[in-house]
């Protein structure tokens, strides 16, 4: 799919939905001559992206660096990271861009893949990007995978998400692989505070169903309120209440899918106070109502 413009906010954040809630990934092809303003302007998102150049030159900016690309090399951008994308030359330049939220990657929020070998590192604010040339052979097996998952994603047969993936992972494996030895401990967490996360996940899975106050989870790790929110954001990249909502709308979408209740018995049987606001939080995380989503991703 050409990208002929992104949508950015007031904060520069891009505000695409990218993909689905059950399924957070997307593919982009974008030949900069055909965007409105024939570059990519400054902007962040959530969602790490993995690019390569097909034609033409580039620019990438990313902070206070610039880096030209040729066809054959690629790119990373860790999420929350502000970048922008240009051409070198008046040319067709074009790059196929592939977009995954962290949680694609690690499945269920607080194991250990997410807290050693993800976590650490997109929160790590020395690693804002890298760049794949196919003179080095761990960087071109990065580009090759990344070639596959278009091509997976493009021809769509049967099992083709299980085959991305898969091709994903080896990527973030030969990444992470890569950088572990240049990166500064940055955020790193002590055992103590991986204990109480663990602890307040625990909690909310075991009691997403509940009314949960924030005393329950300040209890639970023996913090008072406010180091407990901040020790939740500061590792968890979002707030206490924020993940309660996420996680009781992915529970939501096991009865949606698999089960005849109403909307209405969903959303109690899933802790939300009201109909109305469980459809509402629904709609901004997924960009269709329960029932919208019901009809159209689970039949």
């Amino acid at each position: 799919m050409q990208v002929y413009d992104i949508n950015i906010d007031q904060q520069m954040k891009e505000t695409t939905q990218h993909g689905s809630l059950d399924f957070p990934f997307a593919i982009y092809e974008t030949q900069l001559n055909k965007n409105v303003l024939g570059f990519v302007n400054w902007h962040w998102h959530n969602e790490l992206q993995f690019c390569y150049v097909v034609s033409g030159r580039i620019m990438l900016y990313v902070n206070n660096v610039e880096i030209m690309l040729k066809p054959g090399q690629g790119f990373f951008i860790n999420k929350d990271v502000l970048h922008m994308i240009k051409p070198y030359e008046i040319t067709d330049s074009k790059y196929v861009c592939i977009n995954v939220h962290p949680s694609l990657l690690y499945g269920t929020p607080g194991n250990v893949i997410e807290q050693r070998l993800i976590r650490p590192f997109v929160q790590n604010s020395a690693f804002t990007h890298c760049i794949f040339s196919p003179e080095t052979t761990s960087e071109k097996q990065i580009l090759l995978l990344l070639s596959k998952v278009h091509s997976l994603y493009t021809e769509g047969e049967y099992g083709y998400e299980l085959d991305i993936l898969i091709s994903l992972l080896n990527v973030w494996r030969e990444i992470i692989l890569i950088q572990k030895q240049k990166l500064p401990v940055d955020r790193a967490i002590s055992e103590t505070d991986e204990n109480r996360i663990k602890s307040l996940l625990l909690l909310i899975h075991n009691r997403y169903k509940d009314k949960l106050t924030l005393k329950d989870f300040s209890d639970e790790v023996h913090l008072c309120s406010s180091e407990c929110c901040r020790l939740f954001k500061r590792h968890m990249g979002c707030t206490i209440f924020e993940y309660v909502i996420d996680y009781r709308i992915e529970k939501s979408i096991d009865s949606l899918c698999f089960s005849d209740l109403s909307i209405s018995q969903i959303a109690y049987d899933c802790g939300f106070g009201s109909t109305s606001y469980y459809i509402e939080k629904f709609r901004k995380k997924t960009g269709m109502t329960p029932l919208e989503y019901k009809k159209s991703v689970c039949s």
